[in-house]
């Protein structure tokens, strides 16, 4: 009898035991507090602007969120409670749709706050993807913040700036509308664009139903002065006469002519000189070719290639010739074909592309049987190239091969234009 009452006794004792222990357990998985973002009515959403550009406003509301922490007052981990709720803060699930919302559109919000202070906390957080729907949005009016705002540009070409002009602007525009140059580069460069933005719009702009037709507007960067990465445009036709008479010089000086390096008709090579000849020469304008550097616009020149025609008659029988070279008879003809490049100093230009009446334009020369055998005897394939017909049009565009060296071209003196070698 004694024996059963202890194993009765035992048995009740294990049975306390683990009740204790569910209890335990039950408790403590039953004790995290539950806090539903929807039933509470934490989010406020307050809907902006106009039926499709319409924009939402995601803020904490703050009368609710007292009502939810009054709840959790004898909570041991209120403190933590309280910060999570009033650091919770809301965005768009797809962002793009803020801005762009039509009426009975749907969209997400989403609630942020710190996961683990919320472990801390003992909290779990509930129901915290929420869909709003974008309601009573009126009929907008479109504003185009970019109608007669003017882009000045100034300064010298690679280190330009850029300054708004909002004078011929609408009043709306003047005092609504903020807008702001953004450019990757410092300074700006003839060709190269930067983009205005209008984003800033007033708040009560916004609610009168106002929309911008459009938020931001490319502008090409034009009219600085100083050298340019293109001659499209710029009036060259005074120096291009001159480059011709340069060259019409070139060609009557016996020295040059007999200098150059000839393509012969009879395919013979040959030592001529103006003491055992007589001849008569033309030459045919080919091609413009405009180079500069990528890293200095300011090391730039144009450049005028000829194509030049001499037919040459022996006055008696060579006798002397060098190596390779095939002596002329008295009275033997032959023609030849050489190319002469004239290239001018660098280049600028002011405001109105007009080339700079301050900057002394002087001359190079250069011969070779064929055009590319000029641009390599003269280093110019390392540079940027845009070419041009002989009437000046744009034919072609090259980037350069290498880094260009520099070039130090000869002055040609304003007395006397004969070119320096």
């Amino acid at each position: 009898m004694k024996k059963s009452k202890n194993k009765r006794k035992i048995f009740l004792n294990f049975l306390l035991v683990g009740v204790i222990l569910l209890s335990i357990f039950i408790f403590s998985g039953c004790g995290r507090v539950k806090i539903s973002v929807i039933s509470a009515k934490l989010l406020d959403v307050q809907i902006g602007g106009c039926n499709g550009h319409g924009t939402a406003v995601l803020s904490l509301n703050t009368e609710n969120l007292k009502k939810e922490l009054a709840k959790y007052k004898d909570n041991e981990h209120y403190a933590e409670i309280n910060k999570l709720l009033n650091g919770m803060k809301f965005e768009f699930a797809d962002k793009q749709q803020d801005g762009k919302l039509k009426n009975n559109e749907e969209f997400d919000v989403v609630a942020l706050y710190d996961k683990y202070l919320a472990e801390r906390a003992n909290v779990v957080m509930e129901d915290t993807t929420l869909t709003c729907t974008a309601k009573n949005l009126s009929d907008g009016e479109e504003l185009d913040a970019f109608k007669n705002l003017k882009v000045k540009f100034s300064g010298e070409n690679g280190k330009g700036k850029a300054k708004l002009d909002t004078g011929n602007c609408s009043e709306v525009v003047k005092n609504c509308v903020k807008f702001k140059i953004e450019s990757s580069d410092k300074y700006l460069w003839n060709g190269s664009t930067i983009t205005v933005s209008a984003t800033e719009i007033d708040d009560k702009l916004k609610k009168k139903g106002y929309f911008l037709k459009e938020e931001t507007k490319k502008y090409t960067v034009e009219k600085l002065a100083g050298p340019r990465t293109s001659l499209d445009g710029v009036d060259t036709e005074s120096l291009r006469e001159e480059m011709d008479r340069e060259m019409n010089y070139h060609i009557q000086n016996d020295y040059y002519v007999f200098d150059c390096d000839y393509t012969f008709a009879s395919g013979k090579k040959r030592d001529l000189s103006s003491f055992e000849c007589t001849y008569d020469t033309s030459y045919t304008l080919e091609k413009y070719q405009y180079i500069y550097s990528r890293k200095d616009v300011s090391n730039n020149s144009l450049i005028a290639y000829y194509r030049v025609t001499t037919n040459f008659v022996s006055k008696e029988d060579q006798i002397n010739v060098s190596k390779g070279a095939a002596a002329m008879k008295k009275g033997e003809k032959d023609k030849g074909v050489t190319y002469v490049a004239i290239s001018t100093n660098p280049l600028k230009m002011d405001s109105n592309n007009q080339l700079d009446k301050n900057n002394y334009i002087f001359f190079n020369s250069a011969s070779g049987k064929t055009i590319p055998e000029i641009q390599k005897q003269l280093g110019i394939t390392s540079y940027t190239s845009e070419y041009f017909d002989k009437d000046f049009n744009i034919i072609a565009y090259a980037e350069p091969e290498t880094e260009p060296p520099t070039q130090a071209p000869t002055k040609k003196s304003a007395e006397n234009k004969q070119v320096q070698q």
